[in-house]
């Protein structure tokens, strides 16, 4: 069983919203709209993001999962996982070239988890809108060492 398989395994409600991403519902709090994002990158990395704001940290532990258990053949890509999950202490901020498209994204995010706190459904379009969103957020921020 693949590290992702575990992890869809463990989750309730889960539904394929588009290539590589599932919703599911957030093990760590009952709720009955899907809030849980769950993404696998062409690298091979798995990415969670709850939109009711639950920690991803806090996600796996309510499934006995850990950062490990997502990349178990990678130790780096796990401690790299964890740290990016609790506060993003060691991080900073890349400079682009456009920050307008930044402003833009966060704007996304911040609109599709009012949305679905207000329990909408989101289209396949508004997904894939999101998931190109946080996959670009996701690339400004790096490790400090």
């Amino acid at each position: 069983m693949t590290p992702l398989d575990n992890l869809l395994n463990r989750l309730d409600g889960v539904k394929q919203v588009g290539h590589d991403r599932w919703m599911a519902l957030t093990p760590s709090r009952k709720e009955k709209t899907a809030s849980l994002s769950v993404r696998l990158t062409g690298e091979g990395k798995i990415l969670l993001h709850d939109f009711g704001g639950d920690s991803a940290e806090d996600v796996l532990d309510a499934i006995s999962l850990t950062f490990s258990d997502l990349y178990p053949d990678d130790p780096n890509r796990a401690t790299y996982a964890a740290a990016t999950a609790n506060g993003g202490r060691k991080f900073q901020n890349r400079l682009l070239r456009d920050s307008s498209v930044l402003d833009e994204d966060r704007v996304v995010v911040r609109l599709a988890q009012r949305w679905l706190q207000e329990g909408r459904v989101l289209s396949l379009d508004d997904q894939a809108r999101l998931d190109l969103a946080l996959s670009r957020l996701e690339e400004v921020v790096v490790v400090n060492g």
